[in-house]
C-alpha cells in the first residue's frame, strides 16, 4: 500500500497535506516509492504530482528534451525497482531500493514547489521600498542581442500574413467613415512616418519584436526546438492576453505567471501564494474576475486562439511576440503617430471624429496646437461583418505601417516599433529602447538572484511554466495621461502600457 505521508517522512514536503491539490501532489509524489514505479516513471506513465490527470515526462521525452539529471534519476529509480524485486530474497533489499528512488521523488517535489516559493519572494519584495527591491546586475548576459542575431528571427521563426479585419467593399467605416480621408491620404502620411522611423533603423528600436534569440538560448540549453517554439508561444499569447491597461513589467510577470498556472492545471483566478488581499497574488495584479479583461483573453487562448476580428491588436500582437514580423500591432502610438503626421502634412485635416469632444474647437481654430499625447481619439471603432462585430477601423492604420514598411525596406512589425521612437516625442512615449529580449533577460537575472541560482536554468524552467519571473523594483514608464493611460485597450511598448 502506498503511503500518502511518505513524502514529508522523508522530508521531501515539508506540511501536512489538507487540500485535494497538496493530497493529490502529496499521493502523486509517495507513488514514486512503490515497487514498480520507477519502470512506470521511465515509460512515461508516473502521475504528474502539480497536474491532476498528466503524467510525468518518460526517459525519452526527458532525453530528447535535454533534462539528463531527470532521465538519469529516473535510470536509478528503475534499477531501485531491480533492488526492491531482490527484496523477495533478500529483505534488506528493499529500503536499498526506496533509497535509490528517493533522488527523483525529492527531484520532482522541487519542482512542485517552485511555483510557491517565487510567488512567496515576490510578495517579500513587494514590502520592501521600490529602492530597496532587487534590480537587475547588468552580469552575464543571457542572450545573444547582436543585429545579426536578432536578423536571424525571420529565418527560424514562423513568417505569415496576419489577417485583419475589414469593412466589405463599397462599405462605409464607423463612426460616419472617419477613418476614410485617412485611408486616402496614406501613401502621403506612410512617407512622413517612414522620414520619422528612418534614424532608428539599426537600434533596438527594430528589433523590439525579434524574439529568435530566445529560440537560439533554449536550444543552448538542450530543449527541442518543437518544445521550445511550444513554449515561446505560448508566453507570448498569455503576454498579449494579459497586455490590456497593464504597464510593460506587469504585463510581462503577469503572463509568467500565466504561463506556469497553466503548466501545473490551476484556473487563473486560484491563489497559491500570498493573497493581494483581493482576487490575485501579491505583485501580480490581473484582472481575472468574471468580466475581466484578462481573464475572458487567456481563456479565448486556451480555446485556440484571441479572434482577430474582434481583438486585432492583442491577437497580432502574440503573433509579434512569437517572431512573426508580417504583421502591425496598432496601439495608442501608432494610431497617434499616424494622425499627427497627417496634421503635419495638411495642419487641421484630421477627421473630427478623431478629436476628442473637449479639444475640437481648439483643434479646429488652432491646428498647430494639436497634441497627440492628449486631444486624440485613440480607440478604434467596430463594425458588423457578416452579422459578427469586426473592428474594421484597424485596417486602415495597420496598411499605413505596411506602407511605410515597404519604403524603408522593414517588415511591418518593424515599422510599428520603430515608429513608437520615431513618433514616440510627439505622442507622449516615455520608454527606454529595450527589446522583448531585453526585458526578459533583466527578469530573469532578478528572479535568478532571488533564488540564488544560474540564469540558464532560471530560463530554462520560465520557458518550461515551472515558474513566473519576478522583477525589478518599480513599474513600467507611462507616457503622458499617466493613470488615464492605464485604461487604454492595447500593447504598447516597453516601459509604456501594453
Amino acid at each position: 500500500m502506498v503511503d500518502l505521508y511518505r513524502p514529508i517522512s522523508e522530508g521531501l514536503l515539508t506540511e501536512e497535506p489538507t487540500r485535494f491539490s497538496d493530497m493529490y501532489g502529496a499521493g502523486a509524489t509517495g507513488l514514486l516509492f512503490a515497487p514498480g514505479a520507477g519502470v512506470t516513471d521511465l515509460m512515461g506513465y508516473a502521475p504528474d504530482p502539480s497536474q491532476p490527470g498528466e503524467y510525468l515526462p518518460s526517459f525519452g521525452a526527458n532525453i530528447r528534451e535535454g533534462n539528463y539529471l531527470d532521465a538519469a534519476l529516473q535510470t536509478l529509480g528503475g534499477a531501485g525497482d531491480v533492488m526492491m524485486a531482490g527484496g523477495m530474497l533478500v529483505p534488506p533489499l528493499v529500503g536499498v531500493g526506496a533509497a535509490m528512488k528517493a533522488p527523483r521523488a525529492a527531484r520532482v517535489a522541487a519542482s512542485t514547489d517552485a511555483l510557491e516559493d517565487v510567488l512567496s519572494i515576490r510578495a517579500e519584495q513587494m514590502a520592501l521600498p521600490k529602492e530597496q527591491r532587487v534590480q537587475p546586475s547588468g552580469q552575464g548576459l543571457l542572450f545573444d542581442t547582436s543585429p545579426a542575431s536578432y536578423e536571424r528571427t525571420t529565418q527560424i521563426m514562423r513568417q505569415g500574413e496576419t489577417p485583419v479585419p475589414r469593412a466589405p467593399e463599397g462599405a462605409k467605416l464607423p463612426k460616419g467613415n472617419r477613418a476614410a480621408p485617412i485611408a486616402e491620404s496614406s501613401d502621403a502620411i506612410a512617407s512622413r512616418l517612414a522620414e520619422r522611423m528612418e534614424p532608428f533603423i539599426g537600434t533596438p528600436a527594430q528589433y523590439f519584436y525579434h524574439t529568435g534569440p530566445l529560440l537560439d538560448k533554449a536550444k543552448d540549453l538542450g530543449v527541442s526546438e518543437e518544445k521550445a517554439l511550444s513554449q515561446i508561444a505560448r508566453f507570448a499569447e498569455n503576454y498579449a492576453a494579459t497586455s490590456p491597461r497593464t504597464v510593460t513589467e506587469q504585463n510581462l510577470r503577469n503572463a509568467s505567471l500565466v504561463s506556469a498556472k497553466q503548466q501545473a492545471g490551476i484556473p487563473i483566478d486560484t491563489i497559491i501564494g500570498p493573497g493581494s488581499g483581493g482576487i490575485n497574488e501579491k505583485g501580480y495584479a490581473m484582472m481575472v474576475g468574471p468580466s475581466g479583461i484578462h481573464r475572458k483573453l487567456v481563456e479565448a487562448v486556451e480555446q485556440g486562439g484571441i479572434d482577430y476580428m474582434t481583438n486585432p491588436k492583442p491577437a497580432t500582437f502574440a503573433e509579434n511576440v512569437k517572431g512573426n514580423l508580417q504583421g502591425v500591432t496598432v496601439d495608442t502610438h501608432a494610431i497617434r503617430g499616424a494622425l499627427d503626421a497627417m496634421n503635419e502634412i495638411s495642419p487641421g485635416s484630421i477627421p473630427e471624429g478623431f478629436i476628442k469632444p473637449d479639444f475640437r474647437k481648439q483643434y479646429k481654430e488652432n491646428p498647430s496646437s494639436l497634441d497627440p499625447a492628449t486631444m486624440i481619439e485613440d480607440t478604434l471603432e467596430s463594425q458588423k461583418v457578416g452579422g459578427k462585430s469586426a473592428q474594421t477601423e484597424y485596417a486602415v492604420f495597420s496598411d499605413l505601417y505596411k506602407m511605410a514598411a515597404e519604403k524603408l525596406g522593414v517588415s511591418p512589425a518593424e515599422a510599428q516599433s520603430l515608429g513608437w521612437f520615431g513618433s514616440g516625442d510627439r505622442t507622449g512615449l516615455a520608454s527606454e529602447m529595450k527589446t522583448v529580449v531585453d526585458l526578459i533577460d533583466e527578469r530573469v537575472d532578478v528572479t535568478a538572484q532571488l533564488l540564488n541560482r544560474d540564469k540558464d536554468s532560471v530560463y530554462k524552467d520560465f520557458l518550461e511554466g515551472k515558474i513566473p519571473l519576478l522583477s525589478m523594483g518599480g513599474v513600467g514608464l507611462l507616457g503622458a495621461g499617466g493613470a488615464t493611460q492605464m485604461m487604454q485597450d492595447e500593447p504598447q511598448p516597453a516601459g509604456g502600457i501594453l
